[in-house]
């Protein structure tokens, strides 16, 4: 249930990743939620079980949302400033 309600409350803003074109990012963000879920696994389910499990995606889906966050955040920092008009 944890994991779900994470993801409701943070996929909305990775979605920001998909117009702001960096998809190396993207990828990244993935390639670094899969390294953690499997070291999480290694770590958490010998201990907890089924729970473990659980922690261990939580754990990824934390992980991967910063680098994604990380990565929205430069990006959007770098765009060009708008022109303000003024009349």
């Amino acid at each position: 249930m944890s994991v779900v309600i994470f993801n409701i409350f943070t996929i909305p803003i990775q979605l920001l990743a998909f117009p702001l074109d960096i998809p190396q990012r993207i990828v990244l963000s993935d390639v670094v939620g899969l390294g953690v879920f499997l070291l999480a696994l290694v770590a958490f389910v010998p201990a907890w079980d089924l729970y473990g499990a659980v922690a261990a995606r939580l754990v990824a889906n934390i992980a991967a949302f910063l680098v994604i966050a990380l990565a929205i955040a430069r990006a959007w920092h770098h765009l060009p400033k708008a022109a303000s008009s003024t009349a």
